[in-house]
């Protein structure tokens, strides 16, 4: 950081060689590519599986999600891969809750 103090950071890692791409403009490749949903819908798959409900009742408890009523929190965020879009919760949120720090997204529509 600018003060000197470190920070972990957050990145992508593309699985494929470079290329000679252009600039997107709203910065966000998921839209540009119309992939968000679908990648937000896999990248929650590699956090949970299939329990997503407990992943969500997790980020409550740990984040203190309002409201005080853990049921209607945990119903505010799911699915998770809206109260992403909605920006509700932080990729880095979920990955902290869910103690996975590495998660693999194909989009190919291969796997």
């Amino acid at each position: 950081m600018m003060d000197g103090h470190v920070r972990e950071a957050w990145t992508y890692v593309y699985a494929l060689p470079a290329g000679s791409g252009t600039m997107i403009p709203s910065g966000d490749w998921r839209v540009h590519r119309g992939t968000c949903r679908r990648f937000l819908e896999a990248l929650i798959r590699g956090y949970c599986g299939i329990d997503e409900r407990a992943l969500a009742l997790a980020l409550v408890r740990d984040y203190a999600i309002p409201p005080n009523d853990e049921e209607e929190a945990v119903g505010r965020i799911l699915p998770l891969a809206e109260a992403l879009e909605r920006g509700v919760l932080s990729e880095r949120e979920i990955a902290m809750v869910s103690g996975r720090r590495l998660v693999g997204v194909d989009l190919s529509g291969k796997a």
